[in-house]
């Protein structure tokens, strides 16, 4: 390389360039070209420079030996540059990282004579590298603890499912071999229909905790009564609460204006989680407290709270509080050491009232009971007409009321057709979207009083099915009531059911509190029309 290509090749890049000329011991600045240009002694300058700039002094020797232009000369014969980075101080003494580059400048017979020489610092590319070494380090942290999340949530989540699935299989089989016994036969459906029911409130949670992680959670306030809610809250476990022998002390003397916006199911299901937990941790005959406090200094037109969970149970130690509100976190009970629940309640709940924009502490002592605080922030309702009750419609029975049942799926369908029928219900199948299409065409003006849609099928699904019904021509069959019966439990399912046309949404496994419930009210404000 020539002189004028190596000068051009590294002076974008340098405050200053020199020339060492390696067989005179000798060296001259020549970039930038000024009256007080360095030059003189080669060696001389190393020295003085190093020995002043140098900061570990075991590196001494090999830096010397690098500088050396015999060394220089030799590298160079086979190499376009050579290099070396080191550590220097400045003026104030800090320590910086810098590199010593040497190029060909000029040559004779491929032996280089004159040697361009830079120094500069590389501490901002240092500090880069850093940052981005700790920033890989720390990506490779956060992926290793995710993929440990990932194993630790599929080992609960395979104990947690298995744990109720071995109680339905077992129970089963024991009840086949006891047929004859009704007594027992019974008791264990019930014990059946108990781990059922668990392991739809662990999918459930699995579900919740999803939602929440995307972000996908909603909050949709609508006017309520708090003192409304709390008294359902009380009516709703009182079972539970009778069932251990359990007290439960209301105090919401301080719930002075309770006419607010709340998004009632997300606060029922905080209050329901809290109040579940204290049930379930607290000894027979223990006691429960509810008491709500007002929280001065809200903003103009809201009203704040403080809700109070308070129980005489089992209570935490002080390092599983710290843990609480982790997904799976659960504490062995004083009893027999079972773990109780899933381990996702709370932290649904926390994620939930963080959502809400309000905030949950608990305290805590072992053998003493449990404390959970939940404040949280409501805008007032001026329009109390709102709230005034509602008479009470005559719910009708099912009377001899037929249902067109659509699902792809056999047993689905069955299930289904036995618990309409044991109600009262005449039942007609179709197992996809196009067959119902075909039965509806074929019949006469309010023939079928409302219709179960699965929304997972082939050919036409319930979707697509229900907007092909609104637009029949017939009154009597485009108006027919769509009931979505499926396993798209989420809000947003929900939500896009009704928009294309059904009436109501049930969520599978069919509950059939739950579904004759929606049934009578759908059919009931149909027969009002």
């Amino acid at each position: 390389m020539g002189y004028k290509k190596a000068l051009e090749s590294t002076v974008c890049f340098y405050k200053k360039i020199y020339n060492v000329y390696l067989d005179e011991d000798y060296f001259r600045q020549v970039y930038p070209e000024e009256e007080n240009a360095e030059e003189g002694g080669y060696r001389r300058a190393v020295i003085a420079h190093l020995s002043k700039k140098i900061v570990f002094k075991d590196d001494e020797k090999k830096i010397y030996d690098f500088f050396e232009p015999e060394n220089i000369k030799n590298e160079l014969i086979h190499k376009e540059y050579i290099q070396y980075m080191y550590k220097r101080r400045d003026e104030d003494g800090e320590m910086y990282w810098c590199t010593a580059d040497f190029t060909v400048g000029e040559a004779d017979n491929g032996v280089p004579k004159i040697a361009v020489m830079t120094i500069r610092s590389i501490q901002d590319i240092m500090d880069t590298a850093e940052e981005q070494k700790k920033a890989l380090e720390s990506a490779l942290e956060r992926a290793n603890n995710a993929n440990n999340a990932k194993t630790i949530f599929l080992s609960n989540m395979s104990h947690d499912i298995r744990t109720p699935m071995n109680a339905i299989l077992g129970y089963t089989t024991i009840a086949e071999s006891a047929i004859d016994d009704k007594e027992k036969v019974l008791e264990y459906l019930k014990k059946i229909n108990k781990a059922g029911n668990h392991l739809l409130n662990l999918i459930n949670d699995v579900l919740d905790m999803s939602r929440i992680e995307s972000g996908k959670i909603n909050i949709q306030e609508r006017e309520c009564n708090l003192i409304q809610i709390i008294k359902n809250l009380a009516d709703m476990m009182m079972s539970q609460l009778q069932a251990k022998r359990l007290n439960l002390h209301i105090d919401i003397r301080n719930l002075e204006i309770a006419d607010v916006y709340a998004d009632t199911l997300h606060l029922n299901q905080i209050f329901i989680n809290i109040l579940g937990n204290a049930i379930k941790f607290t000894e027979p005959d223990g006691d429960i407290y509810i008491n709500v406090n007002s929280i001065p200094d809200a903003p103009w037109g809201y009203v704040c709270y403080e809700f109070i969970f308070k129980d005489t149970g089992i209570g935490m130690d002080k390092k599983f509080l710290n843990h609480l509100f982790e997904p799976f976190e659960r504490e062995k009970t004083l009893n027999d050491g079972s773990l109780e629940g899933t381990g996702l309640g709370l932290s649904i709940v926390k994620r939930i009232v963080e959502v809400m924009n309000g905030e949950i502490t608990v305290k805590s002592k072992k053998g003493k009971g449990t404390e959970f605080s939940i404040v949280l922030k409501f805008k007032i309702n001026n329009n109390r007409e709102s709230h005034k009750e509602e008479v009470k419609k005559p719910v009708r029975k099912a009377d001899d009321r037929r249902i067109l049942l659509v699902d792809d799926n056999e047993m689905n369908r069955e299930i289904a057709n036995i618990i309409l029928s044991d109600k009262g219900y005449k039942v007609e199948e179709a197992s996809d979207g196009s067959v119902a299409v075909d039965m509806l065409k074929k019949s006469c003006d309010n023939y079928y009083d409302a219709i179960l849609m699965d929304i997972h099928m082939p050919v036409m699904d319930g979707y697509e099915t229900t907007r092909k019904v609104r637009t029949m021509r017939r009154k009597g069959v485009r108006d027919i009531p769509i009931i979505a019966m499926t396993s798209n439990a989420f809000e947003e399912d929900k939500r896009k059911a009704i928009e294309c046309g059904m009436n109501a949404h049930i969520a599978k496994p069919l509950q059939t509190d739950k579904l004759f419930l929606v049934l009578d009210s759908v059919l009931n404000n149909s027969s009002e029309k």
